[in-house]
C-alpha cells in the first residue's frame, strides 16, 4: 500500500512494511520526522522494517541518531537531494525555484557534515586524579575520574541506567580486548554505593571525601581483604550505559584501570541525585584482587 503522487516533495521519502499473511504491505511516504513521531508514540516498533529512497530495508533503530547506518543514510541522502537540486537546475522554466533548491540542498549538506559525520566533540573535563591510594604496601591501587556537564530535559532516547548493565558492557569491553571478565563482588557494590551517596551527601566530585576518606577506606570497613584496588568515577547526564564506558575508555586513566588484567573482582554503582544544583549521575567502578589467605604455620 503506496503513496503514488510523483508531485510529492523529495523530503517525503520514508515507507515502512508490516508483514500480513505471507504478504508485505508498504506504507509511505512520509517525512523521517513523521516517522520519528510514530516511533515516539509506539505506534512503530524499533524492529519495524523502514527504507529511504532507494535503500534496502532495515530495523528502524538502526536509522536512530548516533547510529553508524543512520549517518550512511543522512550522507547520501544530502548527497542525493544535492544532485537532484542541480539536475533540476538546468530547467530554465524554473529557474529560480531550482536555485533555491541548490541552496537548501548545501545547508543540508552543510549540516549533515558538521553536526554528523565530523560532530563537535561535546565540553568533557578531564580532572588529573592519577593519584595512588595508601591501600597495602605490595600493591597501591589506582584511580580516576570524569566529569559531563549536566543537560536540561530528558532525551527521548534515554536508557535506564544500571550497575548491572554498566557491569555487563564492563566485561563485555575487557573481553573484546582479549582480557578476562571480572567477578562481581558484593563488598565492592557496597563500597561503590557508599562512594556515590556520600559525593551526593557532601556535594563533591572527587576520590577523596572532604573527611579524607577513599574506597580503599571503605573497602577495609566492609571487611575487603585486598592486595590491590582501584577506582573510576563519573557524573554528568548520561543518554546511555554504553556512554559511560565510553568516556572511561577515552581518558588513559580509566581506560588503564578498566582493562588491567591486575584486577579480578569488580564493584559498581549507578545513582542518581542533585549535585551542585543540577540533576546528574554518578557512576563508580572499584577494582580489587583479594590478599591470599595468610597460613598459619604449625
Amino acid at each position: 500500500m503506496a503513496n503514488n503522487d510523483t508531485g510529492i516533495n523529495e523530503r517525503y521519502q520514508w515507507y515502512y512494511r508490516k508483514q500480513g499473511g505471507d504478504r508485505y504491505f508498504e506504507f509511505g511516504p512520509f517525512t523521517w520526522e513523521k516517522i520519528f513521531v510514530m516511533y515516539m508514540k509506539g505506534e512503530l516498533a524499533g524492529d519495524t522494517e523502514v527504507r529511504c529512497s532507494e535503500f534496502p530495508w532495515a530495523p528502524l533503530t538502526a536509522f536512530l541518531p548516533g547510529r553508524r547506518f543512520n549517518v550512511k543514510i543522512q550522507a547520501a541522502t544530502a548527497l542525493h537531494l544535492l544532485r537532484s537540486g542541480f539536475q533540476r537546475l538546468a530547467d530554465r522554466r524554473h529557474r529560480e525555484r531550482n536555485l533555491m533548491i541548490v541552496a537548501l540542498c548545501l545547508i543540508a549538506l552543510y549540516f549533515v557534515v558538521h553536526n554528523v559525520i565530523f560532530p563537535r566533540p561535546k565540553p568533557v573535563t578531564f580532572p588529573q586524579t592519577q593519584e595512588l591510594f595508601p591501600g597495602s604496601s605490595s600493591a597501591p591501587g589506582r584511580s580516576a575520574s570524569f566529569k559531563t556537564r549536566p543537560s536540561a530535559g530528558t532525551h527521548p532516547l534515554q536508557e535506564d541506567l544500571t550497575s548491572s548493565e554498566v557491569l555487563r558492557l564492563t566485561n563485555v569491553t575487557r573481553s573484546e580486548h582479549g582480557i578476562p571478565e571480572l567477578k562481581e563482588s558484593f563488598l565492592l557494590n557496597a563500597v561503590a554505593v557508599d562512594r556515590a551517596r556520600d559525593m551526593f551527601e557532601k556535594q563533591y566530585f572527587d576520590h577523596v571525601s572532604p573527611t579524607g576518606e577513599k574506597a580503599a577506606d571503605i573497602a577495609q570497613k566492609v571487611g575487603y581483604r585486598y592486595k590491590m584496588i582501584g577506582e573510576n568515577i563519573a557524573a554528568g547526564a548520561f543518554i546511555t550505559n554504553q556512554k559511560i564506558i565510553n568516556g572511561w575508555m577515552q581518558s588513559p586513566g580509566h581506560r588503564k584501570n578498566l582493562l588491567s588484567g591486575q584486577f579480578e573482582e569488580i564493584g559498581v554503582a549507578v545513582v542518581k541525585g542533585r549535585l551542585e544544583g543540577d540533576e546528574t549521575w554518578i557512576a563508580v567502578q572499584v577494582f580489587g584482587r583479594q590478599s591470599p589467605a595468610v597460613r598459619e604455620e604449625k
